[in-house]
């Protein structure tokens, strides 16, 4: 069986990258974004049950840290189709080796990867161009009730942004830093 995408670990438990086979012609290119068997084989269980688009227009905006909780946590597979941007994946699984760490990568259209992020990860973006457009494929609803984030310049965290963060969102900059009683997100 051919494999149209490849899957490589990333330094953080349990997440992924997808590097996209690229097929192309004087009619231009295709590449399969996901295809669940192959995840699943690979024993990840990232059923797409919605599908969700975001532009930004500005260089230098930064969407996140957002994550959903339990029952409501979702596997995300990310992807970049025009600019470029630096996303980042942070582990709040306390019983994770990995637990408190972030791992960022540039994605971009050019790249021809995705990221797949685990469930109890929280995940966030920065524009490094104008018109950033992304497509997120999540294995869970939106729950509004269940839905959380940390701040995106938390210095638990220290982030290392690539540009000076700009945009955050009323909620992104109202967000606690974490405390010495965050517990992480449990399943």
């Amino acid at each position: 069986m051919q494999q149209d995408f490849s899957l490589e670990p990333l330094p953080l438990a349990d997440a992924y990258r997808i590097r996209h086979k690229v097929f192309a012609d004087e009619r231009g290119m295709f590449k399969r974004i996901g295809c669940h068997q192959t995840l699943l084989s690979a024993g990840i269980d990232a059923q797409v049950r919605q599908v969700n688009c975001s532009l930004t227009p500005t260089k230098g905006t930064v969407r996140g840290m957002h994550f959903q909780l339990p029952p409501a946590a979702e596997v995300k597979i990310v992807n970049c189709f025009q600019g470029e941007l630096f996303d980042v994946l942070t582990d709040l699984r306390p019983s994770s080796p990995t637990y408190l760490q972030w791992y960022g990568e540039r994605l971009s259209a050019d790249s021809h990867t995705s990221l797949i992020i685990p469930q109890g990860f929280a995940h966030g973006f920065q524009a490094l161009t104008n018109d950033v457009l992304m497509m997120y494929l999540n294995s869970t609803d939106y729950a509004p009730e269940l839905e959380s984030g940390l701040h995106p310049q938390d210095p638990a965290l220290s982030i290392a942004w690539p540009l000076p963060v700009i945009g955050l969102s009323e909620k992104d900059a109202s967000r606690a830093f974490i405390a010495d009683n965050f517990t992480g997100v449990k399943f």
